[in-house]
């Protein structure tokens, strides 16, 4: 049985946490490009680590201990302060939070808030604890960053489109510059406070309008209603150009005729004239 603390430096790809495997406590830890486990023991059986790496192989560094017949170490949990934690914003005033968190001074980082509570004795993984009475201090927070941030370009949404339909048409917003002091809080600047060569653009194309509907060319107007009964007869209508200036397009002009059935009607047709002979006296 090996007993004691494994490290590993590794690329695995996890959020930071606690991490039961095959029966034993891992702690795991994120910091940038580095990862580290840690298992406080005893293995009750050989673990075996895979590393993930997208680029150069970065390596492993390890310890382990043990098992000592005369060991006596005893779990000792007790409150601190994380450190710091990074700043909510880079400029403009933002936050840094402290937390608090339970620690055994076996451990480099916190551990579950349970192991500062008396119960956690009753995990086999922690044998007998030495526990803290106090209870768990507050997060702590301070302002950082407060100096202010440089002038920048801030856009406002789109308006609508300067037409209802066809390709002509432009929308436009508001671009002006600004400068931030807190999250909620900026100030309008005159435009030569920012970089001309970054400011965005205040117009823009429409380019998702319908067509416009055709202007109106032709008049027509009701038709004679003079077939009287014969399919083959034809009715009339009135077609009129109303364009302006009057260049209506003829070969749109709507037909002012129409035969009164939908049926083929029959035609007289005639033969050329022949020659007739001069009589004879």
């Amino acid at each position: 049985m090996v007993c004691g603390v494994v490290v590993c430096v590794c690329r695995v790809i996890h959020w930071s946490g606690e991490y039961y495997a095959d029966g034993v406590m891992i702690y795991y830890n994120r910091d940038g490009e580095t990862e580290d486990l840690l298992l406080p023991g005893p293995l009750k059986r050989p673990l075996t680590f895979m590393l993930l790496f997208q680029t150069e192989n970065p390596g492993i560094s390890w310890e382990y201990t043990l098992p000592h017949a005369n060991a006596t170490y005893t779990p000792s949990f007790s409150w601190h302060h994380t450190d710091w934690s990074v700043c909510s914003v880079t400029c403009g005033s933002g936050t840094q939070v402290s937390r608090g968190c339970c620690r055994d001074c076996f451990l480099p980082y916190c551990v579950l808030c349970r192991g500062c509570s008396a119960w956690s004795r009753k995990r086999d993984w922690w044998r007998i604890a030495t526990v803290s009475a106090e209870p768990r201090p507050k997060d702590r927070s301070r302002i950082c960053n407060s100096h202010a941030c440089p002038a920048w370009w801030w856009s406002g949404p789109w308006q609508p489109c300067s037409v209802t339909c066809g390709p002509d048409g432009g929308m436009r917003r508001t671009v002006i510059c600004v400068r931030s002091f807190s999250p909620t809080e900026q100030m309008a600047l005159m435009d030569s406070s920012c970089d001309d060569a970054e400011k965005p653009h205040e117009t823009e194309a429409c380019t998702r309008q319908a067509p416009c509907p055709q202007p109106l060319e032709w008049r027509v107007g009701s038709w004679s209603g003079a077939c009287a009964q014969d399919p083959c007869e034809y009715e009339k209508r009135e077609v009129e150009c109303v364009a302006t200036h009057h260049t209506c397009d003829p070969l749109s002009r709507p037909p002012d005729r129409r035969q009164c059935g939908n049926i083929t009607c029959g035609v007289w047709e005639s033969d050329d004239w022949s020659k007739v002979g001069r009589p004879r006296g």
